[in-house]
């Protein structure tokens, strides 16, 4: 019993920094900014509202983006994700892309993109902001020789923000279509005040896996400079090539946002230790 007890709170000290932890099956089907009751909404408050629908990674229920309509939603954990020198956070999402066209195939070339900002915002005006940002992943599609394949790109619109100005082309290839993926990006703190710290240097590095596979051969660096930190994702879906799709779509579940403070280990130590002296 005592080793049930300690294992248990050792896993709700862990659990307790959960920032964004979302796999959308405990919302009814519909729009997502009205279903999940405000933890999603649109971009700017504007912007048109991706949808909720019952074909998820974790049943039943996933994000649903189409190209036509073109939607643009955000949602803020609560605070940043790091919190100072040493600190951790690991962000984690599955997608799926379904597209068609290219080759011989009657319906044409289509090019359906969905953009995923990794950085800060402000949930007060539900806006993102790009010069502060650790990177803006692209689940793109494309076909050749009547071979689809799904890549995975990684953009730094921060640029000489203390990001480096890096671009990579593809993080991955050669990925299947309908069929679900997983993305993890692990981000590190490397200063105690990422406000304080010059704007031209990196505040700390990331890794990026595609199902489990390192795809960055060296960390990458990242400049946080909203006092914000880390706590807003956005995702913005189009159609990039004429005509549209209408039954083109990318599927998104299971994000997770999980800040591990340089402290923590501390406290989970701790409560081990207090279980083990009672």
């Amino acid at each position: 019993m005592k080793r049930i007890a300690v294992v248990a709170v050792a896993l709700l000290a862990t659990a307790a920094w959960a920032q964004i932890d979302d796999n959308f099956d405990s919302y009814a089907t519909g729009p997502l900014s009205v279903v999940s009751g405000g933890v999603w909404n649109t971009w700017g408050g504007a912007s048109t509202d991706a949808q909720v629908i019952d074909m998820g990674l974790s049943a039943p229920n996933s994000q649903f983006h189409d190209g036509v309509g073109v939607p643009d939603v955000v949602t803020y954990g609560a605070g940043s994700a790091l919190s100072g020198a040493g600190s951790v956070a690991t962000l984690s999402f599955d997608f799926l892309t379904h597209e068609v066209g290219g080759g011989t195939n009657p319906e044409g070339y289509q090019d359906m993109d969905t953009y995923i900002f990794v950085g800060s915002g402000n949930p007060g005006d539900l806006s993102t902001n790009y010069g502060s940002v650790i990177g803006v992943f692209i689940i793109d599609w494309a076909w050749i020789d009547d071979v689809g394949f799904s890549p995975v790109h990684l953009w730094d619109v921060a640029g000489e923000g203390g990001g480096g100005d890096y671009g990579i082309a593809e993080l991955a290839r050669g990925l299947v279509g309908d069929q679900w993926h997983h993305v993890e990006l692990v981000a590190t703190q490397a200063v105690d005040d990422m406000t304080a710290n010059d704007p031209l240097d990196a505040d700390g590095f990331f890794d990026v896996y595609v199902d489990t596979v390192l795809c960055t051969p060296t960390p990458l660096p990242f400049g946080l400079d909203d006092p914000m930190g880390l706590n807003a994702l956005e995702l913005y879906s189009f159609e990039d090539e004429q005509p549209e799709a209408p039954d083109d779509y990318h599927l998104f579940d299971n994000f997770l946002l999980t800040p591990e403070p340089a402290s923590l280990g501390l406290l989970v130590l701790g409560a081990v230790a207090l279980l083990r002296r009672r």
